[in-house]
């Protein structure tokens, strides 16, 4: 939500000034090489559509297989935000996509945060909202933090 004088257009712009891009998160069906980290094994026993979900951590991106089988895939370098959650993180890409990396989803994700805290050197954090405590994340749904 944004407030402005009416009429005001808002001119959005990553941080090298260029526009952001139109459309959403690139979708493909095709995972990227790399390490695989599966659903947790509370995720795979309450939701069948954990089973097919996998995070791939690869040398320049990191990609999550939904349970429809699209791959959203964040190249490090498309990055806009980081969302600190205790052990995990929630990154954002720059053409839309959010892809959760929080260990109540995912399996022995450790390696991976550590990766994204040392291939993203002073890029974009901030804190979760420790008001509601709550994160809404496209695919995933509604995550209580509480």
């Amino acid at each position: 939500m944004s407030a402005g004088p009416e009429g005001a257009e808002p001119h959005l712009a990553l941080p090298d000034g260029s526009p952001l891009p139109a459309g959403g998160c690139v979708r493909s069906h095709e995972l990227p090489h790399g390490r695989v980290f599966r659903a947790s094994p509370p995720q795979r026993l309450i939701r069948a559509g954990a089973r097919r979900t996998l995070l791939v951590l690869g040398d320049s991106a990191t990609a999550r297989r939904a349970p429809d089988g699209d791959v959203h895939a964040i190249p490090f370098d498309e990055v806009v935000g980081v969302e600190a959650h205790g052990a995990g993180r929630v990154l954002v890409g720059r053409g839309g996509c959010v892809i959760p990396v929080l260990p109540d989803l995912f399996s022995k994700i450790t390696p991976l945060v550590r990766q994204f805290d040392e291939s993203i050197p002073g890029g974009p954090r901030y804190p979760e909202d420790r008001a509601t405590r709550r994160t809404a994340l496209p695919g995933v749904g509604l995550l209580d933090r509480r």
